[in-house]
């Protein structure tokens, strides 16, 4: 029987439309309603007897941690489906878990057709009245409070379970896993960290731009102080991604290079889907984790 979640088939290249060239024809899943924060381990989600086994979830729910982050004019319900493959993989390592964006918007690149009914789409940033993006990822309600915190609060909001020990995202969500290192990193330095979680890698997919901004950064800024993530990261590239030169800007501009690894793939703009490069995915993701623990 074929999973859901698992391409079907690839569809020919279509000229007006670039993202749909190896696209993959997914067995979507009926969308569900969601709150902001999708809390779910997508290898057990797409198993038709995930509820017949409670010690298998119960153990899932100690596994670490990586909060997921999708790119803008998507969800967290359609991210889950694209890393389905990935989840599967790492199924006995991590859990993943998916968050929603503050801000509806239009679809994002390759969203359409083939996830239509999962609307509304959502973007983790939004411009103000000048049309200049508010690149705090603020604006979401009245308090003023930047898109970093909002982000740790959903993540303690998430309750307990495995530590969380990564962030991951794929495009627009890059730049909030950039952010929450920054954060992470800035705060650790002034002695501020408090309870927030405590990183110990994050993973790019296809990014571009800069981290989303914390208050912290916004205080550095102003004294004209700037520094790279040094915490270790992955940043997957696609070798026919039309944001390539993006991507490796983004890699060159905010991280340090001796903390982070590139990891080149011949896919378009979107996550890692030939069997081979998936499975290196995860080996790698599984490296940069025993690495920066020591296990």
């Amino acid at each position: 029987m074929h999973e859901p979640g698992i391409p079907l088939h690839l569809i020919s290249h279509d000229p007006a439309n670039p993202f749909t060239d190896l696209l993959p024809i997914y067995k979507i899943p009926p969308p569900q309603t969601r709150s902001p924060l999708t809390r779910i381990n997508s290898a057990l989600s797409l198993r038709p007897d995930r509820h017949k086994n409670p010690a298998i979830i119960t153990m899932t729910k100690s596994l670490p941690r990586i909060a997921c982050f999708h790119g803008g004019g998507s969800k967290g319900a359609i991210y889950e489906v694209q890393c389905s493959q990935l989840a599967g993989l790492l199924k006995n390592d991590f859990q993943f878990v998916f968050f929603d964006g503050p801000f509806e918007s239009g679809p994002g690149p390759g969203v359409l057709p083939a996830f239509r009914d999962y609307k509304p789409f959502r973007s983790w940033f939004k411009k103000d009245g000048s049309e200049i993006e508010q690149s705090d990822g603020s604006g979401y309600d009245i308090s003023g409070r930047d898109g970093v915190e909002r982000v740790w609060k959903l993540m303690e909001a998430a309750g307990p379970g495995g530590e969380w020990v990564g962030v991951m995202g794929f495009s627009q969500g890059t730049r909030i896993t950039g952010g929450l290192l920054l954060d992470q990193q800035r705060r650790t330095a002034f002695g501020e960290l408090g309870n927030t979680p405590k990183l110990k890698f994050g993973v790019l997919c296809m990014g571009a731009g800069a981290p989303m901004v914390s208050e912290i950064g916004h205080q550095m800024a102003d004294t004209g102080s700037t520094d790279l993530v040094k915490i270790p990261t992955l940043h997957v590239h696609g070798l026919k991604d039309m944001f390539l030169a993006l991507g490796r800007q983004q890699h060159a501009t905010y991280y340090e290079s001796g903390t982070s690894k590139v990891y080149d793939v011949d896919y378009h703009h979107a996550m890692p889907w030939y069997k081979h490069e998936v499975q290196r995915l995860a080996e790698l993701i599984r490296e940069l984790y025993r690495e920066s623990t020591g296990y």
